[in-house]
């Protein structure tokens, strides 16, 4: 059984062992949460191509030295033994460690992600079914599209202004519910007026 959380990656040190597609696949999304990211192996797949710039990409092999000050570490080379030793080494260590090739050895698992800003949506079967996880990934992404990033970023702005009022608690609680259930175009109309604190009641 997993605990589902939000993982702060900002400017931490991240090591992510590999340079198939799979590897890429993981850097990728390490580097969108703003971690950074080095990616090592002997050779790297033509995916990673003009990365160099975004994340430190180092042609070498696997060294336990190499986890000194890492905050997380990614196996995903294509041998499941080295995979192996670097899970060992980083739960000696207290490194929280995924690797792609045994759950079992990993710290944690990382769930199918639909993401729109800052709405982002995880689906995960625990490492039982990825097929299934990515299924209704993609069910989720055509229900939610690009334009939830918007209007959660507007819910967001428009929950600053109402928190800063002197309404009363329960007033301000109640606004901010019945919110979710308005439109992109209500929720842009009431954030236009209560930036000119308008009354609304």
């Amino acid at each position: 059984m997993y605990y589902p959380m939000m993982l702060k990656l900002q400017g931490k040190k991240v090591i992510v062992f590999g340079g198939g597609k799979v590897a890429y696949g993981k850097a990728k999304g390490l580097l969108e949460a703003g971690a950074c990211v080095q990616v090592i192996s002997p050779q790297f797949d033509k995916v990673f191509e003009g990365l160099h710039k975004q994340m430190t990409l180092i042609e070498g092999y696997y060294e336990e030295v190499l986890l000194q000050g890492c905050f997380l570490v990614v196996a995903a080379t294509n041998h499941p033994n080295i995979n192996e030793q670097i899970g060992k080494a980083c739960e000696e260590k207290g490194i929280l460690c995924n690797v792609v090739s045994s759950p079992s050895l990993s710290s944690f698992i990382v769930p199918s992600v639909v993401r729109r800003g800052e709405f982002v949506l995880s689906i995960s079967t625990g490492g039982n079914s990825p097929a299934l996880a990515k299924h209704i990934k993609k069910e989720l992404a055509k229900r939610y599209d690009e334009d939830y990033g918007a209007y959660v970023t507007l819910l967001g702005e428009i929950r600053k202004i109402v928190l800063a009022k002197s309404w009363p608690e329960e007033k301000k609680q109640t606004f901010l519910r019945e919110l979710s259930n308005k439109s992109f175009e209500e929720c842009n109309g009431l954030w236009e007026s209560l930036k000119r604190n308008e009354d609304l009641f």
